[in-house]
């Protein structure tokens, strides 16, 4: 009857896991940056969350990160040597490292690494477990060269979810997780360089409207010379000839020459 039981509840933990227990989430950092005229170097942490608050054991990780953004001589990630370390940094004070070792040992190695590919190995010693809790969650920090001068962008840093890629160890052997909110650093656009556009912009603007109001002004002024010279520009439909009116004005001139033709000779 007890091996029954016994096999009743491991077919049960088989069948229905999240019943005993939900998927960590494992999280990168996000940040935004500045853009600068020296080259900084940006730490994004790497932690798992527990969002059912059950105990869940972690023995180690090994995590593979892309980074499919970056480039050779552009934003890249950097290897533990390159910042005078042995290991990976250790996450910040707002994601408490997990994995406690005894001194001297190597806790978060680098398992090869190029511009674009970082794995990093951690595995804790004594004890051999650790419960991830909020003030007992971070992994490593992720090392990222930001070159001076570089342009605004988004540049991911995503983890190879893949088998053989990541994995967090624990009890059992694999612990399942879940993949948070992308993570990587977002370089924001430069408020001084954005200056110029808005002047140049502003100025484009009062240029064009200038040369509106000079052709509204050159426009009104062909008009009234058409007026005064007889001609009406409010359509072609509605041109007028000159008035007749100089008529009578004539004749009174021609009879004046007339007169005067008629005096007599000296």
């Amino acid at each position: 009857m007890r091996g029954f039981m016994v096999t009743a509840v491991s077919v049960f933990a088989a069948l229905f896991p999240a019943a005993a227990r939900a998927a960590l989430i494992l999280n990168v950092e996000h940040k935004e940056v500045a853009p600068s005229s020296q080259d900084q170097v940006v730490l994004l942490d790497v932690w798992l969350d527990d969002p059912d608050n059950v105990e869940q054991s972690v023995s180690g990780y090994v995590l593979t990160f892309d980074g499919p953004s970056n480039s050779p001589d552009g934003v890249r990630f950097l290897r533990p040597d390159d910042l005078g370390l042995t290991e990976y940094p250790a996450p910040s004070a707002a994601h408490p490292y997990m994995l406690d070792f005894n001194p001297g040992l190597v806790r978060r190695g680098n398992s090869g690494m190029t511009y674009n590919r970082l794995r990093s190995t951690g595995t804790r010693e004594i004890p051999h477990f650790a419960d991830v809790t909020p003030q007992h969650n971070g992994l490593l920090a992720v090392p990222v060269l930001v070159p001076a001068g570089t342009a605004a962008g988004d540049f991911d840093v995503r983890v190879d979810s893949s088998v053989l890629a990541s994995k967090v160890f624990g009890i059992p052997d694999s612990v399942p997780y879940v993949l948070g909110p992308p993570g990587g650093i977002t370089v924001t656009p430069d408020p001084a360089g954005a200056m110029p556009l808005a002047v140049a912009s502003l100025l484009l603007l009062r240029r064009r409207h200038s040369v509106l109001s000079q052709a509204e002004r050159s426009f009104s002024m062909i008009s009234r010379r058409r007026r005064i010279g007889g001609w009406s520009w409010a359509s072609r439909s509605s041109w007028k000839a000159p008035s007749e009116k100089a008529g009578p004005r004539s004749r009174r001139t021609s009879s004046r020459s007339l007169r005067i033709c008629s005096l007599p000779s000296v």
